[in-house]
């Protein structure tokens, strides 16, 4: 697949901005040809030809008018990423290891399709354009996010509702799962808490849906400090998700949520309400471990006010953390795991959180 080197697309992504913001959605046009500047790697398989390019794009115009593309209404927006999702997943031109390469999804963005790029955010940013992330390679992709999607929540080709996960999650529920790499990099995880989500919506409604949905992925990233969920059997996992989402044993998924059950959903939103308790007694273990997590994180100039004194009330016995106090440590130690060098103490920390919140 051609690639477009980064400090090239950034020049283009301004170009392409301002030709948006003299003549509209209608001055932006891809290239006719392959720009000078494409690169291809310098080993591999056959270079894509361009019957297969203007296939690649020829597809995604089709699915973009289907779903109302150049009108503005941002009614169909989903339906387009939901539809586009299951085509560049399972493309054969995008089936390799080379669509891990940023520089490819660039320039899909820049020179291929950026007219649907810009009609995909375009409504959404009316003053200002897209975020240059939506053309540039990476995870924000207009075009890569959606095939991460697919790859991770396709209930695969036997399922007979194949991409229901992918049209059933909101937007914000599919970036909490794919916009994090130690959840969007487990196969297995990510589908399973997409589908613990459609269970949570049918029992809850979708209402509540982002605050249950926030609360778990916290529970479920602390976990996965320390134990790797994505080797759970396949129904233990389902149970232990659906405990994390609050899906009473044996409920019916057809029922819509009592009052009570809403409002414990809003208390779970509002981070001074949702206090879980941590033990008082405070190990010597305990202790010694948050104590090289300080230091280590002061070394690397991680630490910031807030982290240290939640160390610090950890240290002294604190009994009750709010969800931003415990998203602090979550964050410390995820940035911690990356560096290698206390993943001991990371995992006496978070074993902590974890027995704290009741997950066993």
């Amino acid at each position: 697949m051609p690639r477009l080197p980064k400090l090239v697309a950034d020049e283009l992504i301004e170009d392409l901005f301002e030709k948006w913001r003299e003549g509209g959605l209608e001055a932006i046009r891809p290239f006719s040809d392959l720009p000078e500047f494409i690169r291809f790697p310098a080993t591999g398989g056959r270079r894509a030809r361009e019957e297969d390019l203007n296939s690649l794009r020829a597809k995604i115009q089709q699915i973009a008018v289907e779903c109302g593309y150049p009108e503005e209404d941002k009614a169909n927006r989903p339906l387009f990423d939901a539809e586009l999702t299951a085509y560049l997943s399972t493309s054969d031109l995008l089936n390799s290891g080379e669509m891990l390469v940023d520089d490819v999804w660039a320039f899909i963005s820049c020179c291929l399709a950026p007219e649907f790029a810009f009609w995909r955010f375009d409504p959404s940013f009316r003053r200002s354009g897209p975020s240059s992330d939506r053309f540039a390679g990476g995870i924000r992709n207009t075009y890569q996010r959606l095939w991460m999607r697919g790859r991770v929540l396709d209930r695969r080709s036997k399922h007979p509702d194949r991409w229901g996960v992918v049209h059933s999650l909101t937007e914000d529920a599919l970036v909490q799962i794919t916009e994090r790499p130690s959840l969007g990099a487990d196969q297995k995880l990510s589908l399973a808490i997409g589908e613990a989500w459609v269970r949570a919506s049918k029992h809850f409604g979708r209402g509540p849906m982002e605050a249950i949905m926030r609360n778990a992925i916290l529970k479920i990233r602390i976990k996965s400090h320390i134990s790797l969920l994505g080797k759970l059997p396949d129904t233990k996992l389902a149970s232990l998700l659906d405990e994390y989402f609050g899906i009473p044993e044996a409920s019916d998924h057809s029922m819509k949520p009592s009052s009570d059950d809403h409002n414990k959903s809003s208390d779970e939103s509002n981070g001074e309400d949702n206090i879980d308790r941590l033990p008082v007694q405070v190990s010597d273990e305990l202790k010694n471990a948050v104590e090289r997590i300080e230091t280590r994180a002061r070394e690397l100039e991680l630490i910031t006010l807030d982290s240290s004194r939640t160390l610090r009330e950890i240290v002294q016995g604190v009994t009750e953390f709010s969800d931003d106090k415990r998203l602090v440590l979550v964050s410390l130690a995820d940035s911690l795991r990356q560096d290698g060098k206390e993943v001991e103490s990371v995992r006496i920390l978070l074993g902590h959180i974890v027995n704290g919140l009741d997950f066993y």
